[in-house]
């Protein structure tokens, strides 16, 4: 029997035109009065958005956006800022500079030597269908796609491992978010500060080292995959997983922008038809559970 390609595609196409209008701007930090990078800017509940780079500039393709939209800018450590569309533009006319406070993040009283982290727990799945892949397609900064872990424990996330089956790109730099669940799919972030890896030009099993951020679960989540930055063009393929049509555990979601809606059903080998598939993005974590 032969093996069949099987590829998801959970970003789909998205082509510039030479009609694409682009609002600029730039997003600092109002205290500090420095740069914020890969700030999260989108409108609300659509498809459309964009990230600044590491200088905080921005560009937003405004060609599809109403003037009644609401842009939302985000990111950890500062409060949202929402603005429509119609103000959004009037402001940059009079001043490029947009200015974002910083937010209060109010912790639970957690310490890590109030735990014992001593019992080795691997939480997914062992990478055993190495010709199912789920496809990075015409790269956009802020997609995202996230995968369901069920926990029972109180955990704490020494390492995480993915699954590339091919990369033609020259480095492709993830944020890593852990997410909260609300009615079974993503809501708000668990991680108090930005968690970055670069795949550089790698592919085969790729390895993390997450102990230095302390991320302590305890309760299901999920763990998402955002692009921020790219570099070179090619082909991109995440490994891929079967998790069963009637299980929650490996469930995958993936939104095109930051702020888009939350999706779980895909098109599949080059076909136009979405759908629920019994496939998740191949996520492992290595982690140590308390046993005091």
């Amino acid at each position: 029997m032969k093996n069949i390609l099987f590829i998801i595609t959970f970003l789909s196409t998205y082509n510039f035109s030479f009609s694409q209008k682009l609002l600029k701007g730039k997003i600092y930090d109002f205290e500090r009065v420095i740069p914020i990078e890969y700030c999260n800017i989108g409108v609300e509940n659509k498809d459309l958005g964009s990230l600044s780079n590491s200088n905080g500039e921005f560009s937003l393709d405004t060609s599809q956006i109403a003037k009644n939209d609401t842009i939302l800018f985000s990111h950890l450590g500062y409060k949202n800022f929402k603005v429509s569309f119609k103000k959004l533009k009037e402001k940059l006319k009079t001043k490029d500079t947009l200015f974002l406070s910083s937010s209060s993040i109010v912790l639970d009283d957690v310490k890590i030597e109030n735990y014992k982290f001593s019992k080795k727990m691997i939480y997914g799945y062992d990478f055993r269908h190495p010709r199912v892949n789920w496809s990075f397609k015409n790269f956009r900064s802020g997609s995202e796609i996230c995968r369901y872990f069920e926990n029972k424990n109180i955990l704490i996330i020494d390492k995480l491992i993915f699954q590339v089956n091919k990369n033609e790109l020259k480095n492709l730099k993830l944020r890593v978010n852990f997410y909260d669940i609300v009615n079974g799919k993503p809501n708000e972030k668990l991680n108090i500060e930005d968690i970055f890896i670069e795949t550089k030009h790698h592919q085969g099993r790729l390895k993390f080292n997450l102990k230095n951020y302390n991320i302590i679960l305890d309760s299901d989540f999920f763990i998402s995959l955002e692009a921020v930055d790219v570099e070179g063009n090619g082909e991109f393929l995440f490994g891929g997983e079967w998790f069963g049509e009637n299980s929650e555990e490996g469930k995958t979601y993936a939104r095109k922008s930051s702020f888009d809606v939350w999706a779980d059903e895909f098109t599949t080998d080059g076909s136009n038809i979405k759908q629920k598939v019994p496939h998740s993005i191949a996520i492992r974590l290595k982690t140590r559970i308390n046993t005091k």
